[in-house]
């Protein structure tokens, strides 16, 4: 029985594990893996995982077991699992990135267990900012994936799974962090905001209760601009009006509040602000500097 990338990526793409019989004595006879050259989509490098994970039936496709267990036999786990895309509109993405963005968190922790690179950066064209000729961006790493698209689930699983947790303080090549990219994702409308600021303070306490020596809402990006500034630069309202009233009950994160009730009497009540970062002087750039000089 012979395969070469047409006949596997038709069998992947129907999703017949059967149809895969063979395939591992043809490797190991012809000393071949499935991230040799000719088993890649020539214009991409894609292997057959992803194209297996970009052909899903009701959120499963039988054949990617069989790949990740014929790829442990022949010795490249690894390499298999995390070979990026190669070409100019999908570079770096990783079938941890594809598996995400198909909500699919039994795919994650499945690749997750065999060794995928959880700080994988995707950072082709597609993926950059839509005033940048892109059509997503999101952040580049998986986590930041997880995030802007609303699964809280995932994002867990990748900061606490027992094999390989997803570092919180991670940047991408734009110097952003997850918050960044919440950010940059905020459109102000009722459902995105929502969404959004749930998220923002998810990752922000999960940060303090992970790295208690970190604040992530601290880290600059390349642009010398926090997430709160970012907002405020990008015309963010929504999530930029939400930090600025923040109030964390949680008592181990209460820290990172930035509304305090002060008294109570009644209906009555006294709230003081942080205004850290909002009204600066000396070197540091403020958010009110932003502000005037953008409007």
């Amino acid at each position: 029985k012979v395969f070469n990338r047409p006949i596997l990526f038709d069998i992947v793409s129907r999703g017949s594990p059967a149809d895969l019989d063979g395939l591992l004595s043809f490797l190991l006879t012809h000393k071949k893996r499935l991230t040799d050259e000719e088993f890649r989509e020539p214009s991409t490098g894609k292997t057959c995982l992803p194209k297996a994970l970009l052909n899903l039936s009701g959120g499963k496709n039988d054949t990617i077991p069989v790949l990740l267990d014929i790829a442990e036999k022949t010795g490249n786990m690894r390499e298999f699992i995390n070979s990026p895309f190669r070409d100019v509109y999908y570079r770096g993405q990783t079938a941890l990135h594809i598996a995400i963005e198909r909500r699919c968190k039994h795919y994650v922790e499945l690749l997750v267990e065999k060794g995928a690179d959880v700080h994988a950066q995707a950072r082709g064209r597609f993926f950059q900012p839509k005033d940048e000729g892109g059509y997503f961006y999101f952040g580049e790493l998986p986590l930041s994936l997880a995030a802007c698209t609303n699964q809280p689930h995932i994002v867990h699983y990748l900061t606490e799974n027992g094999h390989k947790q997803a570092d919180l303080r991670r940047q991408d090549s734009r110097g952003n962090t997850v918050l960044h990219a919440l950010v940059a994702i905020a459109d102000n409308t009722r459902e995105n905001t929502k969404f959004v600021t749930k998220m923002y303070d998810l990752l922000l306490v999960k940060c303090a209760k992970l790295f208690p020596d970190t604040n992530l809402e601290a880290l600059l990006n390349n642009d010398g601009l926090s997430p709160l500034m970012m907002a405020a630069k990008t015309g963010k309202i929504g999530i930029f009006q939400h930090i600025i009233r923040r109030e964390i009950t949680d008592e181990d994160a209460r820290h990172l509040s930035r509304k305090f009730k002060d008294w109570a009497y009644g209906p009555v009540y006294s709230s003081l602000y942080d205004l850290s970062s909002l009204d600066t002087c000396g070197e540091e750039v403020s958010v009110l500097e932003i502000l005037v000089y953008n409007s």
